[in-house]
């Protein structure tokens, strides 16, 4: 219970630095590549260097990387859409022409649809990056 309560805090403040960076203009892209692929891995690279954490099977790997997916995509969403929606106010960016859009009265079920939807996405990709990692542990331990 501890380790799933560290894993998420760590994953979820890096979920919150990749919705900052994020706001820089042209690097969205990048980031989100990261956070679909690498968001599970570094944190529990990150965890395994502070403790001696080691993945036991594949079945709690892919819970694991699904849930820490799952975390780290909505840390990204706090962070980024409110930002981008106080920002739409002082500057014109790519970022306007949707998300204050999406937020009106009639689309806001849409909004959360498509939240929703991405971050289950997100943990797929987490899971499954989380495993290849785990595999090539495996491999490199010569097990």
């Amino acid at each position: 219970m501890n380790l799933t309560k560290e894993l998420l805090k760590i994953t979820t403040f890096l979920g919150l630095i990749f919705g900052v960076v994020a706001l820089v203009p042209y690097t969205i892209f990048y980031v989100l590549v990261a956070l679909f692929l690498l968001s599970s891995i570094c944190s529990i690279l990150y965890y395994r260097k502070l403790t001696k954490f080691e993945l036991t099977d594949y079945k709690t790997t892919m819970i694991t990387g699904g849930v820490l997916g799952f975390a780290s995509f909505v840390g990204f969403i706090v962070v980024f859409i409110p930002c981008v929606l106080v920002l739409s106010f002082i500057f014109k960016s790519y970022y306007n022409y949707g998300i204050p859009y999406l937020l009106n009265f009639q689309a806001i079920w849409l909004f959360i649809l498509i939240i929703i939807v991405v971050a289950i996405v997100c943990a797929s990709t987490n899971a499954v990056s989380l495993m290849a990692l785990q595999y090539f542990d495996i491999l490199r331990k010569g097990k």
